[in-house]
């Protein structure tokens, strides 16, 4: 992705005034010559105020879907959220029910009304905001767990459901590298198996990038090895990175990423429609293997530069949950002790350890190089976002000093 110089964003009275154009010429080319004058077909000669209103509020909802799809689903949904109280205000005005998906809303007031109710990009933005504050909000308490581990700054936990059918892992802990190297290894997943925890027979063997939609939607494939008497297990997951930087956000400004099993993210399968067959991923081909899933999970990256309530100045905090379904009818509990103790609690002393190496490392470096896509869009938002300038600031002679 190359650098150049961006025309300003339009702002939603500039999309409003092409609306009222256009409706304008509409109505135009509607005009009855009488012969004693001109009249419209619809009585008047420009939109009505209402008309106006709702126009504004339509190019407020487009402008969400435009963040949505930039991956910047907390601000679209803030944006989804001041728009639906204006908009019920207004909807007592409209005179009939807006048909159900019509290709034609007929006005403002019912195209208003039609986005609100059924199109997909802003039900997208309700359910994946709904996912992500779910999942912050479940990692910002301890309420519900059971501390399993709690050593060098890292703690683990575990949840089990009634049926003991899914497990959830949670582990968080602070490192002190920062969010672009603690991105890099994440990213780079081919090489996941190099530096992730492995012991007692548990551990990543194979992770393999199946589909790349996007800079920050992947669809990666990983074959975990389990002791015997068991099959090994593999698992598709869909990795979706969501920019959660922004000043205006409610929680703490943090990069989260969503993980789960592709066939069960509808994001997912959106993005699969628009593949060709000749483009579709595939599975690599194994023997004595089971799928298992990955019924939901998140890597969340904290900044300290950019959240002071954190109480401290340099550092990331991550954490890391997932709720998995092993596909096996009875986990033994030495598999969870040893799976859960031994292996995941050691997942974040791995990362510190591996993103330590990215500045220096050849093949990392060489590929961040490569990579503008990703590493440059992450690089720009780091400086959009402050945190850049809060990284250099901390690593200034006067900062170390005063430290």
């Amino acid at each position: 992705m190359s650098e150049q110089t961006e025309a300003p964003a339009p702002t939603p009275e500039a999309g409003v005034e092409q609306e009222i154009r256009a409706m304008n010429d509409a109505k135009a080319e509607a005009v009855t010559d009488t012969g004693a004058g001109v009249s419209t077909a619809q009585g008047e000669s420009a939109p009505s105020s209402l008309d106006v209103q709702c126009l504004v509020l339509i190019e407020e909802l487009k402008q969400a879907c435009a963040l949505y799809l930039e991956d910047k689903v907390m601000q679209a949904r803030c944006i989804v959220d001041e728009v639906r109280p204006k908009a019920a205000a207004l909807l007592k005005e409209k005179p009939v029910k807006a048909p159900v998906h019509p290709e034609d809303p007929g006005s403002p007031i019912l195209e208003l009304e039609n986005m609100l109710d059924y199109d997909e990009t802003i039900s997208q933005i309700v359910k994946y905001s709904d996912e992500i504050a779910s999942i912050r909000q479940m990692l910002a308490t301890e309420e519900g767990w059971t501390l399993q581990g709690d050593s060098d700054e890292t703690r683990t936990y575990y949840k089990a459901d009634e049926t003991n059918a899914l497990h959830t892992i949670r582990v968080e802990g602070w490192a002190d590298n920062n969010v672009f190297d603690l991105l890099a290894i994440l990213y780079e997943v081919d090489m996941h198996p190099d530096w992730m925890p492995s012991a007692f027979g548990f551990g990543i063997t194979e992770s393999v990038l199946l589909s790349q939609f996007s800079a920050t939607k992947l669809l990666v494939d990983v074959l975990v090895r389990v002791p015997w008497p068991f099959d090994n297990r593999s698992v598709g997951i869909f990795v979706n990175g969501i920019d959660c930087l922004d000043q205006s956000e409610d929680l703490h400004r943090q990069v989260v990423i969503m993980l789960r099993s592709g066939e069960t993210d509808t994001e997912f399968m959106r993005l699969m429609e628009q593949l060709t067959v000749d483009t579709q991923p595939k599975k690599p081909e194994r023997s004595g293997t089971t799928e298992m899933e990955l019924k939901h999970g998140a890597i969340i990256l904290t900044p300290a530069e950019v959240n002071p309530s954190l109480g401290r100045s340099t550092g990331t905090l991550v954490q890391m949950i997932a709720c998995i379904d092993p596909k096996m009818a009875s986990m033994p509990s030495c598999a969870i002790n040893l799976g859960i103790k031994s292996v995941a609690h050691f997942f974040i002393d791995s990362m510190r350890k591996q993103a330590a190496l990215v500045p220096t490392h050849e093949v990392y470096q060489s590929r961040i190089a490569a990579n503008d896509a990703f590493y440059g869009f992450l690089r720009r938002r780091m400086e959009e976002s402050g945190y850049g300038e809060a990284l250099s600031s901390d690593a200034s002679p006067e900062s170390q000093e005063s430290a």
